[in-house]
C-alpha cells in the first residue's frame, strides 16, 4: 500500500505524504505503534510477575528481547484467526516463550487493562516527545514576530471596523499568551493520563488470587515501569476513567483553535486592500491555475480548513465518556480515532509553524491604513477625559463634535483646534491633561496606551516559561 492507496487524507496527502511528519508520528500514532505499546504493557506485566517471584526462574532477558522480536504484522495476521486483537497478541507472545512462561502471559488482566494503558502511554509519549516540541517551536517564532512588531503602530480593529491604535506586536503577543497557556494545558493533561491493571470489572478480582497479600502490587509495579499513574485511588471499571484522555484531547483541540484563529487574522491582514502583512513566495509555488499573478495565503487557509475537519471530533470523546455499567463496546471503534485527532492537531501546528517563518510586516501599509482613520481616534480620549472631570453628558458632547466635523467635511481635530475645547472641559480640566490631549490631537497614532510595553512583557514572560517547561519535561522513547 502506498500513499495513493490511502482513504484518509491524513495518510495520503498530509502527515503520510511527508518524510519528516511520518518520521515524527510513526513511533506513536500508527497501528504498528499501537501494537508495540500493547506489547510493552504485556511485557511490563510479565516483569511485574518476575519481580514478585511468580515466574519460574529468571526470564527477564527473554522478556527484553520480545519487543524487538515481534512484528506487529504477525499480530494482525493472527487476529484474522482469533477475531480478537489482544488474544492475537497473547498468542504471538506465547509462541516466543517456553512452556513454563506461557501460562503467565496475560494472566489476570482484561483486554482494556492492556489497551487503555497502552493508549495512555502512546499519547503521553507523543505529546511529550513530538507535539509539545513542535508547539514550542511555533511559540518561539510567534514571540519573535511579536517582539519585532511591539513598537509598530497598527490600527486596531473591532467588528471589522477601525477602532483605536494598537501595535502589531501587541496583537501577536495576545496569541503568544493564548498559545502558551494551551501548551501548559497540554503538558499538564499529558502528565495526568492514567492506566489500569485491575481486571475484568476493575476490582482486582483476578489479582487477589495471583497475589493475595497485596492484589494492587502488580498494578503498582506495571505503572511504575511504564511511567504512568492510576486514578488517585485506583478505582476503575473494566476500562480506565475516560476523562483524563478527554481532557488532553480538549487541550489539543483548543490549542488548534488558537492556531486557526491566528491563521485567520494573518490571512486577513494579507488581503489586497489591507496588505499589512506579506508572505515570502518560494520558487516554483503557484497561486492560481489560471491567474499567474496570484499569491494566495493557502497555508493559513489550509490550517483553518484542517481545524474545521478535526475540531468537531472532540464530540466523539465526550460521547466516549458514556459506557454501560462496567463496560460496553460502544467506545471501541470510536476510541481508535484518538490518534487521528492528535495527528490532525499536530499537522495543523506543522503547517502554521512553517508558514509563520515566511511572514513579513509591511509597515508602509500599516501607516497608510492607520491614516484612514487617524483623526477619528481623538474621540475616545476626549470622551474619557470629559468623563473623568465629571462633565455631564460627556458622550453626547463629543458625539456632537464628531457630527459637526462630518458636516463641515473636516476632522474632529480641526473642529477642536478651531473652536477650542468644549467650555465645560476647558473650565474643569487641568493644564497637564489638556497638554496630553493636545499631543493626541497633533499625533493621534500615538494614542496606543501600553501596547508596546504589554507586548514585550508578554513575550518575556512566555520565553521564561518555555525555558522552565523545557527544563522540567522528560522524554520517553
Amino acid at each position: 500500500m502506498t500513499m495513493f492507496d490511502a482513504v484518509c487524507p491524513m495518510d495520503g496527502r498530509y502527515v503520510g505524504a511527508e518524510e519528516e511528519t511520518i518520521r515524527e508520528t510513526g513511533p506513536y500514532l500508527t497501528i504498528h505503534a499501537e501494537i508495540r505499546y500493547q506489547l510493552k504493557v504485556e511485557c511490563a506485566l510479565l516483569e511485574a510477575y518476575a519481580e514478585l517471584g511468580l515466574l519460574p526462574g529468571n526470564h527477564l532477558e527473554v522478556l527484553d528481547s520480545l519487543q524487538d522480536d515481534i512484528d506487529p504484522e504477525e499480530v494482525y495476521e493472527e487476529e484474522k484467526t482469533t477475531q480478537h486483537n489482544i488474544r492475537a497478541l497473547v498468542n504471538v507472545i506465547q509462541s516466543r516463550l517456553d512452556d513454563a512462561l506461557k501460562p503467565f502471559v496475560h494472566l489476570g488482566p482484561t483486554s482494556a487493562d492492556i489497551t487503555d494503558t497502552a493508549r495512555a502511554l502512546q499519547v503521553k509519549d507523543f505529546v511529550n516527545n513530538v507535539f509539545l516540541k513542535r508547539l514550542v517551536g511555533l511559540e518561539k517564532n510567534l514571540i519573535q514576530l511579536a517582539e519585532a512588531g511591539a513598537g509598530v503602530t497598527q490600527v486596531g480593529r473591532t467588528h471589522g471596523q477601525h477602532a483605536v491604535p494598537t501595535t502589531f506586536g501587541h496583537a501577536m503577543a495576545l496569541f503568544v499568551s493564548r498559545l502558551g497557556n494551551r501548551i501548559l494545558a497540554l503538558h499538564n493533561t499529558a502528565s495526568r493520563l492514567v492506566g489500569k491493571m485491575a481486571g475484568a470489572v476493575g476490582a482486582y478480582n483476578s489479582f487477589s488470587l495471583l497475589h493475595p497479600k497485596d492484589p494492587r502490587a502488580v498494578e503498582r509495579i506495571v505503572m511504575k515501569r511504564l511511567g504512568l499513574e492510576t486514578s488517585p485511588t485506583g478505582i476503575a471499571s473494566q476500562i480506565a476513567e475516560p476523562e483524563p484522555l478527554l481532557d488532553l484531547c480538549h487541550a489539543a483541540v483548543s490549542t488548534f483553535s488558537v492556531i486557526a484563529n491566528l491563521a485567520d487574522d494573518l490571512r486577513h491582514l494579507m488581503r489586497t486592500e489591507i496588505g499589512e502583512l506579506t508572505k515570502i513566495t518560494r520558487k516554483g509555488h503557484v497561486g492560481s491555475s489560471t491567474m499567474p499573478h496570484k499569491v494566495n495565503p493557502k497555508d493559513f487557509e489550509n490550517v483553518k480548513s484542517l481545524w474545521k475537519a478535526f475540531a468537531p471530533r472532540i464530540l466523539t470523546l465526550y460521547a466516549d465518556q458514556i459506557s454501560e455499567h462496567q463496560r460496553d463496546l460502544t467506545n471501541s471503534a470510536s476510541g481508535r480515532f484518538v490518534m487521528e485527532l492528535l495527528a490532525g492537531c499536530y499537522y495543523g501546528t506543522v503547517r502554521m509553524e512553517r508558514a509563520l517563518r515566511d511572514v513579513r510586516m509591511n509597515q508602509e501599509a500599516m501607516k497608510k491604513n492607520l491614516a484612514i482613520s487617524r483623526d477619528t481616534f481623538v474621540a475616545e480620549p476626549l470622551y474619557i477625559v470629559s468623563g473623568l472631570f465629571r462633565i455631564p453628558n460627556a458622550y453626547e458632547i463629543i458625539k456632537n463634535l464628531a457630527e459637526t466635523a462630518r458636516a463641515r467635511g473636516v476632522t474632529l481635530s480641526d473642529v477642536v483646534k478651531k473652536d477650542g475645547w468644549p467650555e465645560e472641559l476647558d473650565a474643569k480640566c487641568d493644564v497637564e491633561t489638556l497638554e496630553i490631549l493636545d499631543g493626541i490631537l497633533d499625533e493621534p497614532e500615538g494614542y496606543r496606551g501600553l501596547a508596546e510595553q504589554v507586548a514585550l512583557e508578554t513575550c518575556r514572560h512566555w520565553s521564561r516559561t518555555l525555558e522552565t517547561l523545557s527544563g522540567s519535561s522528560g522524554q520517553r522513547t
